[in-house]
């Protein structure tokens, strides 16, 4: 079977984006990232490989169950520990935009309103796992955290949106063809952001326990489906499904972390239960499915890395690229 090659884009999704993000660009109470005012460098180019045809008729898998446990007494049937929260299914707005931002950044023409994604493996996948954003909110909802911390750690997304904006605005100039595509990402992602902090606001004005509960299924709602933490395509079958409830990096040209990495490996390690997923071998599995060993992102990224902590899953290299669906 011969497959097309496609011409590398000019801009790669998240070069370095710490470092892309205008100066004084965080509001009042937003932590700044690092290096705000330096100058702005030009995302670097890319190459893709093409993927093997997937296998027809695959479905993406289901949120976990919750955990059974059996009661002691003898007998007892088994019972299930339920979360306080449950995990929501994404909106429409993810995919679509997830696809504009896949169509832009790797040259494709996928259809945004029937993207079909079972039918060339393709999943949109979290950098920091709902599993973690959970247990991060129930933290404040349950008393063990306060205010300032749950705005501390969720800072970090709208840091990371600041330095997406920045590489979308670049990116209207050297692609104009797709410059409408590119304001609506713009627009998603501001709004998001208003809704985001204006869910953020009620929660932490919320008095009572069920209140909070209330309050945090919502703003879990909009943070779950946060274009920053899901902003793209990557394989589904052979790294997402394997990687699960775990850190996942997308990291450029062996070396640079995209927005959301960044600010993943910014948090304290507590915030992740099982770490960064790495494959067997501990070498960095990205959420576009290659793997980059640790040595080549540097000393000071492996060691916030080891900070985390990093976690073997059974992820392997898979070169993901949606040309097949055509063939």
């Amino acid at each position: 079977m011969t497959v097309k090659q496609f011409s590398p884009p000019a801009v790669r999704w998240g070069s370095n984006a710490s470092q892309m993000a205008p100066a004084g660009a965080c509001s009042a109470g937003v932590a700044q990232p690092r290096n705000a005012g330096a100058a702005v460098p030009a995302p670097p180019t890319y190459w893709r490989r093409p993927v093997a045809q997937p296998k027809a008729g695959s479905v993406t898998s289901a949120p976990p169950s919750p955990t059974p446990i059996r009661n002691r007494a003898a007998g007892a049937p088994p019972q299930t520990v339920q979360p306080m929260i449950s995990r929501p299914n994404f909106s429409k707005d993810v995919y679509h935009h997830a696809v504009l931002a896949h169509n832009y950044f790797q040259v494709d023409k996928i259809d945004p309103k029937d993207p079909k994604l079972t039918d060339s493996n393709a999943a949109v996948p979290h950098r920091m796992p709902w599993a973690d954003l959970r247990r991060n909110v129930e933290l404040y909802v349950n008393g063990k955290e306060t205010k300032a911390d749950l705005e501390r750690w969720t800072d970090r997304f709208i840091e990371a949106a600041k330095s997406d904006i920045s590489i979308l605005k670049l990116g209207k100039s050297t692609k104009k063809a797709m410059s409408k595509d590119l304001d609506k990402l713009i627009a998603y992602i501001n709004s998001s952001t208003t809704d985001l902090l204006d869910l953020r606001k009620r929660l932490c004005s919320a008095k009572t326990k069920k209140e909070k509960i209330a309050a945090a299924s919502l703003f879990l709602k909009k943070l779950n489906d946060y274009f920053p933490n899901v902003p793209d395509l990557g394989p589904h079958r052979g790294v997402n499904i394997q990687v699960s409830d775990r850190g996942h990096l997308n990291v450029l040209n062996k070396r640079d972390l995209s927005p959301m990495s960044e600010r993943v490996l910014d948090m304290s390690p507590h915030r992740f239960k099982k770490g960064i997923a790495t494959t067997q071998t501990g070498e960095i599995v990205t959420t576009f499915g290659e793997t980059v060993p640790l040595a080549s992102l540097g000393k000071a990224t492996k060691k916030r890395i080891d900070d985390i902590g990093p976690d073997k899953t059974n992820a392997h290299s898979i070169a993901f690229d949606r040309k097949n669906r055509w063939q």
